[in-house]
């Protein structure tokens, strides 16, 4: 089914990760963080792409869609959190027209997995930026 689908590895291994993704039909890893490192086994740049390739799955960076390391210091409950994501909404994203589109025209083409660490998507801006990728390809919100 066409959908913006959304994605966090905290807490996974690789196979937990990537094994609901082929099980859907995703073809794209899209990855959202600002810096794409992790202390995390698996889960920095280079390895994601390379497993993903390894699986037939493209890889995208997309930096400029995801959150300032320094806007991430500090969180600490849900309000904290709920503050740093409706800035991203209303202040960072706007910033980001050209990304925006790049990103919706994927996942319009190609079953697209929006990815960031945080296992709960309403700590992670992840699910603004997907629905604002779904309010501009009218397809429906998935969180693996």
């Amino acid at each position: 089914m066409p959908a913006v689908y959304t994605a966090g590895y905290e807490g996974k291994s690789v196979d937990a990760f990537f094994d609901p993704l082929l099980k859907e039909g995703i073809r794209c890893i899209v990855d959202v963080r600002a810096d794409p490192v992790s202390r995390r086994y698996g889960f920095s740049k280079r390895q994601f792409s390379e497993t993903g390739e390894k699986l037939g799955l493209g890889y995208v960076h997309m930096p400029d869609l995801g959150v300032p390391k320094e806007l991430r210091k500090n969180l600490t409950d849900d309000a904290s959190y709920q503050h740093l994501l409706d800035k991203y909404e209303h202040e960072i994203l706007p910033e980001q027209e050209d990304a925006l589109e790049r990103l919706a025209e994927l996942v319009k083409t190609t079953p697209s997995v929006l990815v960031c660490v945080e296992k709960d998507v309403r700590r992670c801006h992840r699910s603004r930026l997907a629905e604002t990728v779904s309010r501009r390809t009218g397809l429906d919100v998935r969180h693996l």
